[in-house]
């Protein structure tokens, strides 16, 4: 007896004794014979002699139908060659409600052969047959996706196998990549041989990992992209569900990591840096976080995916971090540039509503600088008097001017944007004027500041239009340069903006 069927005659013994068990473990014998003998005729038509007690007997060999169990098949999609034997027996082990039967021209009565076998029958399976080719992928994806997937439901695809046992290299190329490319699980029926001639009995299911799965390449792609264009949530989410079925620990490893990396830079861009009181407030803070991530990183030979600008990333989390007070309503460079750059990241996304509202933040955050240096103190309750004696003029004159120019009362406290401009343009700030180009119609058109007053995110209902974009941005960017220095600007912007990754796949 050849010993790689020691195996095989010890599970026929779990599954038939007495006669029975004596008939295969003579066939057994008699086929290792002929082996030996490199009888090769006599294996083969040994072979055919012993098709009918292997679709017995195969599909209840206990792994096999621990397999059939367990994969809980319901439907089928498997390429045809020129033997029928493999794909018949797969069918009877997996016992499906549906068959899709992919042949060529040069294996169609092979497929015919299966759909009419009796015992294919006898489980009533639903057979259907379609004709791809030998030599084109193209084509052959087109009827799988086209002709075979659309007969299976929703819900059934959960329960759906891809065997691809028989056929040519192309045939099982194709069906193969659609496969690892929907997610599909596959199968195929392993067996010892020898020169092409398949052992008796030794048919087993075997499942074909899935090395996009097990690796994650495809959704670690995605992460990229996501993180790239600043979708950080979805990047997170991203990394939570390939956290869940990656298989590969190494990649395991690096997505957990990148899934730390990501949630710090969701939070910053949800600027819960400057979260208020305390309690809201990441802990760590973001950047002691990130330092952490850092170091992670380095420790496991990951630094390469680190974002490219990580340390100056994280120098400005620093500052932020450091400068964070107890105040609803926080105002300094670092936050100016920082919503500054925010609005850059949903220029990048198109989302023009959401950039120019930030924008917006910035013009207010900047007037708002400009008169506390000028001695107004805070917005809410306004130090005229300060303020008047920082701009050599009184209290009452003031007012008269405020009036003069805005058509309104000097207000007492809590003062709108326009407010600030107007007295800015009072204390001859330049910012004050490049305001009011923002605000200044245009000949027969709306000014910017009509178009942002009227967008979905202020008090209207329409979308900002991408061709106003860069004039708002750059109006916007004109004012921070004035309101702290173009160099100063120029370098926290630096620090400011996101990185890129580079995953490397």
């Amino acid at each position: 007896m050849d010993e790689r069927m020691n195996e095989t005659i010890n599970q026929l013994r779990k599954i038939t004794k007495g006669k029975e068990l004596k008939s295969l473990i003579d066939i057994a014998e008699r086929f290792s014979i002929a082996i030996a003998a490199g009888a090769r005729t006599e294996a083969r038509d040994l072979l055919k002699e012993v098709f009918e007690l292997e679709k017995k007997y195969v599909p209840l060999i206990p792994h096999n139908k621990f397999m059939s169990q367990r994969l809980q098949c319901r439907n089928m999609i498997m390429t045809v060659g020129g033997s029928k034997e493999p794909i018949i027996l797969s069918i009877l082990c997996l016992k499906p409600q549906k068959a899709i039967l992919l042949h060529t021209d040069g294996s169609a009565d092979t497929a015919l052969e299966i759909e009419t076998d009796p015992d294919i029958n006898d489980i009533e399976v639903e057979i259907t047959r379609l004709l791809i080719t030998e030599y084109d992928a193209s084509q052959n994806y087109r009827v799988i996706r086209e002709q075979a997937l659309p007969r299976i439901s929703h819900v059934e695809k959960e329960i759906t196998l891809i065997d691809p046992t028989g056929g040519r290299k192309v045939m099982v190329a194709s069906l193969a990549l659609a496969a690892f490319y929907h997610r599909f699980q596959m199968v195929y029926i392993h067996s010892i041989e020898e020169s092409g001639i398949v052992f008796p009995f030794t048919e087993r299911l075997r499942i074909i990992e899935n090395p996009f799965e097990f690796f994650g390449d495809t959704e670690l792609g995605l992460v990229q992209e996501q993180f790239n264009c600043h979708l950080y949530e979805a990047a997170f989410n991203t990394c939570i569900q390939l956290s869940r079925k990656v298989r590969d620990a190494a990649t395991l490893t690096k997505v957990n990591c990148l899934q730390e990396l990501v949630k710090v830079y969701m939070d910053w861009d949800s600027f819960m840096h400057s979260a208020v009181p305390e309690d809201k407030r990441p802990k760590p803070p973001l950047s002691e976080k990130l330092e952490g991530i850092v170091a992670d990183f380095q420790r496991l030979a990951l630094a390469q995916y680190l974002p490219d600008n990580i340390n100056a990333n994280l120098e400005y989390l620093r500052k932020l971090d450091k400068t964070w007070r107890d105040n609803k309503n926080i105002v300094d460079e670092l936050r100016l540039v920082d919503i500054f750059s925010s609005a850059l990241r949903r220029e990048k996304q198109k989302k023009y509503d959401d950039a120019v509202g930030r924008l917006y933040r910035c013009l207010e955050m900047s007037a708002t600088l400009k008169l506390i240096e000028k001695g107004l103190k805070d917005t809410k309750e306004p130090d005229y008097k300060s303020f008047c004696s920082n701009i050599n003029k009184d209290i009452k004159n003031l007012g008269i001017e405020f009036e003069k120019k805005k058509r309104r009362k000097l207000p007492n406290e809590r003062l709108g944007l326009d407010d600030q401009m107007g007295l800015l343009d009072i204390a001859g700030e330049n910012i004050a004027r490049i305001y009011e180009g923002i605000r200044r119609r245009r000949r027969g058109s709306e000014s910017l500041m009509d178009i942002r007053n009227r967008s979905i995110l202020a008090h209207g209902t329409n979308p900002i239009p991408d061709n106003l974009w860069p004039e708002f941005k750059n109006k916007t960017e004109v004012v921070i340069q004035n309101t702290i220095g173009k160099d100063r600007f120029k370098n926290l912007l630096n620090m400011a903006l996101h990185g890129q990754i580079y995953i490397g796949l």
